[in-house]
């Protein structure tokens, strides 16, 4: 079974991510959404063939700044 590594990133606008050595580019609002879609552009560029999918998560949502009083 081939495997694909999917690098996935949080930018304000949402989740996106890219396949390394693929044409493969998703996104989403959520992190769940975005492995949805994640599935769904695998499934579709790789047609019938089953394929194992590696998520990297290359950056974290960050926290919310601290308030100055």
């Amino acid at each position: 079974m081939r495997t694909i590594k999917m690098i996935a990133r949080w930018s304000p606008e949402g989740w996106w991510a890219r396949a390394v050595g693929e044409s493969i580019y998703t996104q989403g609002d959520t992190l769940d959404d975005l492995w949805e879609s994640i599935q769904d552009a695998v499934a579709v560029h790789f047609d019938s063939h089953p394929v194992r999918v590696q998520l990297v998560i290359e950056s974290h949502v960050p926290q919310a700044t601290p308030v100055a009083r």
